[in-house]
Parts: C-alpha cells; structure tokens; sequence
C-alpha cells in the first residue's frame, strides 16, 4: 500500500515537473491554476481509494435532490 501512495505521488509529480514550466512559459496564470487544483484533487481521491477509505457515491447525492420531485410527478400522474 506505501509504495502505491509513493508511486501515484511520484506520478504526479513527475507530470508537474513536466507541464506546469510549459504553462508558466506560456504565462497562463488561469490554466496554471486549474491544472494544479485538478491534480491535486486527483492526487487526494486516488491516495483515499489506494488506503481503503470510503469515498462518498455522487449518484446517491443526486438521487436525494431528485427524489423529492420524482415522488411529486409520480403522484401527480398516478
């Protein structure tokens, strides 16, 4: 389990190395900007999954906002 942590670390590392010069060259603060907070999310969810961690389903969030009017329509049709 340690050395997959280490490798995914390494991973995103190296990809850092390599793509934030280019678009630091490139003077794109922006996109700068959204490709680290992209992987370093990336980086967390996967180092989670690696340690057995319970990730939270999204579908189960979109099922509690949607349920309610589901159940509204249903009975309105019935």
């Amino acid at each position: 389990m340690g050395w997959s942590v280490a490798g995914v670390v390494a991973g995103v590392t190296l990809l850092g190395l390599i793509d934030v010069p280019y678009l630091r060259k490139m003077r794109s603060r922006k996109e700068t900007w959204v490709y680290i907070v992209l992987m370093l999310s990336a980086l967390t969810l996967n180092v989670l999954w690696i340690l057995d961690v319970p990730l939270p389903n999204p579908v189960e969030y979109i099922t509690a906002i949607y349920k309610p009017l589901s159940n509204w329509l249903y009975g309105l049709l019935k």
